[in-house]
């Protein structure tokens, strides 16, 4: 391979990647994904609402415990999101958002988000692929920067 094959291959799986980790992340904390439905017409949108509002009152299955969960995700992604706005305006520091337990909770949250979803076979297809598209990262890593620990953690 060429290094010009060779860097499309690589860009193509991390956009892979970074694809996989916005829907893990979309599932965990409730996000909602840009879809097709942002393009409708405002008559295409109104008979899809109204569509979405007739399937809603059909299936209510809303309980205490979800709204418990989503409401959670919300008060962390907003302590995220603050800490993240004092970061950029230099409120804060890194080794101070670092030592946030946060990131913690973050991580606990999509860690238990990836265990829930590796019972499907497919699932977990997609999850070792991630695991070995970031092995790929860590040795690219190693190599720019001459990490030889780092190279070897990777082999």
């Amino acid at each position: 391979m060429t290094g010009k094959a060779l860097a499309r291959a690589v860009r193509g799986h991390l956009i892979v990647d970074t694809a996989l980790n916005a829907l893990l992340v979309s599932m965990t904390f409730d996000i909602p994904l840009p879809d097709e439905k942002q393009h409708l017409t405002n008559e295409e949108h109104v008979q899809d609402r109204n569509q979405s509002f007739e399937s809603n009152q059909i299936a209510e299955t809303s309980t205490e415990e979800q709204e418990h969960v989503t409401n959670s995700s919300q008060v962390v992604l907003s302590v995220a999101i603050n800490q993240y706005n004092q970061l950029i305006n230099e409120d804060l520091s890194v080794d101070t958002i670092c030592e946030s337990s946060i990131l913690d909770d973050i991580n606990a949250r999509i860690a238990a988000k990836r265990k829930e979803l590796e019972v499907s076979r497919t699932a977990s297809l997609w999850m070792r692929y991630s695991e070995m598209v970031n092995i790929l990262k860590r040795f690219i890593k190693a190599e720019r920067t001459g990490n030889w620990e780092l190279h070897l953690q990777t082999l």
